[in-house]
């Protein structure tokens, strides 16, 4: 699997909007929550949302594993 490079919570909504996502709610803390159905699935995503601009590749890789971006 390529290096996944660092990217800001904005970045990350903005990458998940482009694939389809759409804002579902904000949750009880800083998270906000993106879904997405494919084929009848429904996928969401928990997003940190983060006043840093870089908040680190791992909230890349979590919104990867969590929602399927295309």
């Amino acid at each position: 699997m390529p290096k996944i490079p660092s990217l800001s919570s904005k970045g990350l909504v903005r990458v998940l909007e482009e694939g389809g996502a759409v804002f579902v709610r904000q949750g009880p803390t800083d998270h906000a929550i993106y879904s997405r159905t494919v084929k009848g699935r429904r996928y969401s995503a928990p997003i940190q949302m983060t006043q840093k601009e870089d908040s680190g590749s791992n909230i890349l890789q979590e919104g990867i594993e969590t929602i399927e971006v295309h």
